[in-house]
């Protein structure tokens, strides 16, 4: 039964990691796309870009998920310090991309903030 458990919870750590990746490749390809054909390479409108650092936090939340999963299933003391530790280093990636995108709202103007919001629907 307990082999069985670790398995599902292993699956369903797997799948929520691709979960992830594919939050990380759309944000990336999205900003990439607005970078060439929106922004027409003005990287001082790319930096005011919100969507990567939104892609990011969220990407970074599920790959918590699943790292928080996977303490579940840690069988020795090592691998739940590794594990702890990978929760701790996400954990501090998270809230400095956060933080980075809170800056960027702080350069954005209201008409600014409002078409990104209305882009999210």
């Amino acid at each position: 039964m307990h082999e069985l458990f670790v398995t599902v919870v292993e699956f369903v750590a797997t799948i929520i990691e691709f979960m992830g990746l594919f939050v990380v490749i759309y944000a990336v390809g999205r900003s990439f796309w607005d970078l060439i054909f929106v922004e027409k390479f003005d990287f001082l409108l790319a930096q005011k870009d919100l969507i990567l650092n939104g892609g990011l936090s969220t990407a970074l939340e599920i790959f918590l998920a699943a790292e928080i999963l996977k303490t579940l299933t840690a069988d020795s003391f090592t691998k739940l310090i590794q594990v702890g530790g990978l929760v701790v280093i996400r954990i501090a990636i998270a809230l400095l991309v956060h933080w980075e995108g809170e800056q960027k709202e702080k350069l954005l103007t209201p008409e600014e903030i409002e078409e990104f919001e209305h882009q999210l629907l």
